[in-house]
């Protein structure tokens, strides 16, 4: 029996690279760069894939987004992203952030492990952060809970996101390139994917029970006590 499980990966995602486009690349990437779960590995590998075939003349990609255009979309959309979080952040501030945060699928301990990196690091954090997983979504709204000066932290984010779209595209026209190859080796490497996916979950699984166990800990201890309320005379 033959998965191909790879094949039928690749084939989804050009496709809808292909069907989207550019505003498509645009509005994947400005919800990569906020809190919702989309990777950019499994969004510019493929830009970089439909641009090879695009290249290449093939027609059923006719029309389809160029590399260097894709990319520009791709940082763009990171951008608009980024200041969309920055500014929540500044608005908020860590209080309001804290309390809304749950609403708008920010957690908590990725938060504080951010805000931690950016009280060490500084501005440069916001470059660095760009290829550290988990710690890229969440680091713009640490920069504006730091106030953060809104022109370094757009260059920061331009330099940071470029770079990384980049390589990840790059990776994406070689995978085409190499296309030859991993059809001949396709069931290992489907077998080697399920292994990922496999892996993935059981790591996401662990975190979210840990998650929920954390919570009823907390719950069950109860409130903190107010330390700034005022005390009743004896």
């Amino acid at each position: 029996m033959q998965l191909h499980l790879t094949q039928t990966i690749i084939d989804f995602c050009a496709d809808v690279i292909r069907r989207l486009g550019y505003p498509g690349i645009f509005l994947l990437m400005v919800c990569e760069s906020m809190y919702v779960p989309i990777p950019s590995f499994a969004v510019m590998p493929f830009v970089g894939f439909v641009a090879h075939r695009v290249a290449n003349g093939d027609p059923a990609f006719e029309g389809c987004p160029t590399f260097w255009l894709g990319l520009l979309a791709a940082v763009l959309g990171g951008l608009v992203g980024s200041l969309l979080t920055y500014y929540f952040g500044l608005f908020a501030g860590p209080v309001g952030v804290r309390k809304l945060g749950p609403y708008v699928g920010l957690i908590e301990e990725d938060l504080d492990t951010t805000q931690a990196w950016f009280e060490r690091k500084g501005a440069i954090t916001v470059l660095i952060a760009r290829f550290v997983p988990v710690v890229r979504h969440f680091i713009s709204t640490a920069a504006g809970i730091a106030r953060m000066r809104i022109a370094p932290f757009a260059l920061m984010t331009v330099l940071g996101a470029g770079l990384w779209d980049l390589f990840l595209a790059a990776l994406g026209w070689q995978l085409e390139a190499s296309y030859p190859v991993i059809k001949q080796y396709q069931e290992p490497i489907d077998v080697l994917v399920i292994l990922v996916f496999l892996a993935g979950g059981v790591h996401i699984f662990r975190k979210l029970r840990a998650r929920m166990r954390s919570r009823k800990e907390k719950q069950a201890s109860g409130p903190a006590p107010d330390l700034d309320a005022p005390r009743e005379a004896p």
